[in-house]
């Protein structure tokens, strides 16, 4: 061999290697400014993170380290190798050149810039992150996938909107049309929560967190599944306590379980720690978590289970004698009571609506009193309580979730007197198919979401009177990060 001859082809008398070699020779690299990254990034299908906020990122462009005590994260797929899904690792402190999930898409969402709201944003969750700061979470345009989920952001307590992040690589199959299931599939986005106002989660199936407002994303591996809800208590806290809900053997249909309630922190939010697991009794159609005054509670849809609450690490069954061996529903906490709870039952059915006894307790569900019977409501996807205070609630039922008859009720009724009266307030631009959910921060504001509407109802008195809100008419002009 010429000792002055490399070993490396293209340095031997070889026409083929001389003729590649004369063509990387020839390429040179193009100015690439961030508006074209985005768009090869996007066409390419690679979510790459360039400033991950938890880690650290290597020089070249497909470098991404990501490190969180207590998980690590893999080149193979999950399921593949030696780690399975939702397994919780031992710490990796050293950098991997790409991290992929377990069905290989990639699990980092590079950051975005802000842009315009799209005028044909669809609303389907709102989360309230403190300093005057709320993120909506929806559908809008986007290329190349066509319709994606699409987190907006307002720092001025919804006055006005940006658009800061969408998602093409989730699954949309079941999250738009005439009739969408509660349990979305394992790489669906469906809603947004927020701890702090750069520290949240979208979810839906899947489960990713941001810690820079939502500028960029990295999936979260949890127990199960399939992602159903996820709660935050302590808003504004650097350890905010955040409650993760999973389950296994779900499809549109719902969930047989096994369910999983796992937890983490704030300033530790990819750090899930399961805490209990139970098996479904029958096939759920949802399941939701309620946080209140320290204590985590499960309340399932249908299959004819009540709500449960963690009780260290096993699931208390709660019950009221005075629902008569039916299922308590749509429990909730009040606002601005913090030993107060509010479910309901239903007590009789005729004409496609439902009559509800409302039920109170201050013993963190141990105890129920019945509060009212008067509750009238349509037979029409989920019954929803938001309780502002002691005494007012406001109750609807509706979305896009299940075929309805007709309705000779309306689907957003209020109580001031802990569900003895209820009253019919006008809604400006009211739904016909109702409101999908509604919930209170406090304070007497109330918030309802459609889910097929562009925007969402506000009202400011405990629901006596109500105002839409259109993200992209009160839009803001775009700022770039």
């Amino acid at each position: 061999m010429n000792p002055n001859v490399s070993g490396d082809p293209e340095d031997q008398d070889d026409p083929v290697a001389r003729f590649f070699a004369q063509e990387r020779d020839a390429v040179r690299p193009a100015p690439v400014d961030d508006d074209e990254w985005q768009h090869i990034v996007a066409l390419s299908g690679t979510r790459v993170t360039r400033r991950p906020w938890w880690g650290v990122v290597a020089g070249a462009a497909a470098a991404v380290a990501i490190g969180v005590a207590g998980w690590s994260v893999h080149q193979k797929s999950f399921g593949e190798g030696e780690v399975s899904r939702g397994a919780a690792v031992s710490a990796s402190t050293s950098p991997t050149i790409e991290s992929f999930d377990r069905a290989g898409a990639p699990a980092a969402a590079a950051a975005q810039a802000t842009s315009p709201v799209d005028p044909r944003f669809t609303t389907w969750s709102l989360t309230y992150a403190g300093q005057g700061a709320m993120f909506a979470f929806g559908s809008s345009p986007c290329r190349p996938a066509g319709t994606c989920p699409t987190l907006l952001r307002s720092i001025d307590n919804g006055g006005t909107w940006v658009t800061v992040h969408t998602f093409p690589q989730a699954d949309m199959s079941r999250a738009s049309g005439g009739q969408q299931p509660y349990v979305q599939g394992e790489k669906a986005l469906t809603e947004a929560r927020f701890a702090l106002p750069e520290v949240g989660y979208v979810l839906g199936g899947d489960l990713w967190v941001t810690g820079d407002a939502g500028a960029s994303f990295t999936r979260v591996e949890h127990p199960g599944r399939t992602v159903l809800d996820v709660e935050i208590e302590g808003l504004g806290d650097r350890r905010a306590k955040v409650v993760v809900l999973s389950a296994d053997g779900c499809s549109a249909q719902g969930c047989t379980g096994p369910m999983y309630v796992s937890t983490a922190t704030s300033d530790g939010p990819r750090a899930l720690r399961r805490v209990a697991t139970q098996q479904a009794a029958g096939r759920i159609a949802d399941a939701q978590l309620v946080l209140r005054n320290g204590q985590v509670y499960v309340q399932p849809t249908g299959g004819g289970t009540g709500p449960v609450r963690l009780d260290g690490g096993s699931l208390t069954s709660l019950s009221a004698t005075a629902c008569g061996g039916r299922p308590l529903e749509a429990l909730t906490s009040s606002a601005d009571a913090k030993n107060v709870l509010y479910a309901a039952c239903e007590t009789g059915s005729s004409g496609g609506s439902v009559r509800y006894r409302v039920l109170r307790s201050t013993d963190d569900g141990s105890t129920w009193q019945a509060s009212g019977d008067q509750l009238v409501m349509p037979r029409a996807g989920r019954l929803s309580l938001a309780s502002t205070r002691d005494g007012r609630i406001v109750a609807t039922t509706g979305g896009p979730r299940q075929p309805r008859g007709p309705v000779s009720a309306t689907h957003l009724q209020v109580t001031t007197d802990g569900g003895r009266t209820w009253s019919r307030p006008a809604v400006p631009a009211a739904p016909t198919d109702g409101f999908d959910w509604s919930a209170s921060p406090g304070g007497s504001q109330v918030y309802a979401v459609s889910r097929s509407t562009r925007g969402f109802w506000y009202s400011g008195n405990d629901g006596r009177s109500w105002r839409v809100v259109d993200p992209y008419r009160s839009a803001s002009a775009p700022s770039r990060r």
